[in-house]
């Protein structure tokens, strides 16, 4: 590649007619330094793309102070796993589902997801000592196009949230979902005095899933481990490469079960989406 043009391989054969049905050639274009990837719409009769998920279930979940780990869990008289699996494997985009759990616990979850109609989790692997390891495990046994990494105890992410980041992600590499904080946040300093108040009006919570080209993903994880980085989220790790990351709003049911007070409020909402579920069959 000379003087910042494209590299190289642009002038393969089988990217130079690589074109969608309206004729206009699908140019690369670098999201990292050194990393150039395509973007398309994937339509009928365009461009077939391929999505994973990965879903670490491999949580303790010691401010919860259950005696099990928070994917099994109880909701609504199923394991809390459950709930977020059937959001997945019934996306008609989604191709592949991955479960990093703890490596105890494999078995464990292959017998609770036995018999349960799951066609597209297709492996169980066992964790590692972190969730950015236990992602990155996953990762390795991914081979789709793109992939969305979900926390396995965030049960309430809709079908219409999945399709609204997918459509971002084919745009541009990797998007997450979040929603604009509500409250006032505070820097403070270790003698618990204010330093400083943020603007709020820039500031999101961040949610999953995450989504990301696979291969992007996979470089980010690599150079997190080579240099010691361990992340907050995916997204940081992909950041730290200097790629762009976009945001879609989320909503705020789309929540994380962390604490006792998580599952009571996930009790609700399921008890709301049930209702509101079973008035809409009698409509018709």
């Amino acid at each position: 590649m000379r003087g910042g043009g494209l590299p190289a391989f642009c002038n393969a054969p089988c990217v130079k007619n690589f074109r969608i049905d309206s004729g206009k050639r699908i140019r690369p274009r670098r999201v990292a330094p050194g990393v150039w990837a395509f973007s398309a719409f994937c339509e009928r009769g365009q461009v077939v793309v391929t999505v994973g998920v990965i879903i670490p279930a491999a949580g303790r979940g010691k401010r919860m102070g259950a005696p099990v780990n928070k994917p099994f869990l109880p909701l609504g008289g199923q394991p809390v796993l459950l709930h977020t699996l059937r959001v997945f494997d019934t996306h008609p985009q989604v191709d592949e589902i991955v479960v990093v759990s703890a490596a105890r616990e494999t078995e464990r979850v292959k017998e609770l997801l036995r018999n349960q109609g799951l066609s597209k989790v297709t492996q169980v692997i066992p964790g590692g000592a972190e969730r950015q390891e236990s992602v990155f495990r996953g990762l390795k046994v991914l081979s789709t196009e793109w992939v969305l990494v979900h926390d396995a105890v965030r049960p309430f992410v809709t079908h219409e949230l999945i399709d609204s980041l997918l459509r971002a992600v084919r745009l541009h590499e990797a998007a997450v979902l979040a929603v604009p904080l509500k409250d006032t946040v505070k820097m403070v300093g270790e003698a618990g005095v204010v330093e400083k108040t943020p603007d709020r009006r820039r500031l999101w919570a961040v949610q999953t899933p995450q989504a990301f080209r696979r291969t992007l993903l996979e470089d980010a994880h690599r150079r997190a481990a080579e240099v010691g980085l361990v992340g907050t989220d995916d997204a940081m790790l992909v950041e730290e490469l200097g790629a762009e990351v976009r945001v879609v709003p989320g909503d705020y049911a789309n929540i994380k079960l962390t604490t006792p007070e998580d599952l009571a409020i996930a009790e609700a909402i399921l008890t709301m989406r049930r209702n509101s579920h079973d008035k809409n069959r009698t409509r018709f």
